[in-house]
């Protein structure tokens, strides 16, 4: 599997708490990347099996090419969400500066799709060499936050911080 930033991947044990986090009509889907997207489980309100995935990525990565798709991911992620009138939270984590395209150029593209489909992208931002300036403006415009992650200990509160504010956001 895909190291980075984290060599112990509390990246994984974390984002299963985070799902932990939430109850009530809540699905959740798992995709990952690394020089290309790949969509791992489709949206589901199985936790047991949505959790099942994030933990296998510990082993093994389909996504096997290497580098930082973030446009890939990004269009891929806000592409599997239908387009109605709920609330969608798409949540990136990455580590790496995009290595593929320009995430510059395709920024508004990125926004104008994920508003069309009502998609609110945080991102979360793992270690120094981060696209922060852009990725900062992708969550802000599309209704979310950028968090930035010194090293993989800062995860756990960063992950407590966003569901508590997805959470917030979601009840009326």
């Amino acid at each position: 599997g895909a190291v980075g930033n984290d060599s112990e991947f509390k990246r994984l044990t974390l984002t299963n708490k985070l799902i932990d986090m939430f109850s009530g009509n809540y699905e959740f889907g798992v995709s990952e990347f690394s020089g290309n997207y790949v969509n791992l489980k489709k949206f589901s309100n199985d936790t047991k099996d949505i959790k099942s995935s994030v933990s296998s990525m510990e082993s093994k990565w389909k996504s096997n090419m290497s580098g930082t798709a973030i446009i890939k991911a990004l269009n891929g992620g806000i592409n599997e969400f239908e387009t109605d009138k709920n609330s969608h939270y798409l949540v990136l984590l990455t580590d790496g500066k995009n290595t593929t395209g320009s995430l510059s150029s395709s920024k508004n593209t990125i926004i104008n799709n994920a508003k069309e489909k009502n998609v609110k992208v945080c991102v979360i931002g793992l270690g120094k060499e981060i696209d922060s300036v852009v990725l900062d403006e992708i969550a802000e415009q599309t209704g979310c936050d950028y968090y930035s992650a010194s090293d993989a200990s800062a995860l756990d509160e960063i992950y407590s911080l966003m569901g508590a504010d997805i959470n917030y956001n979601y009840v009326d």
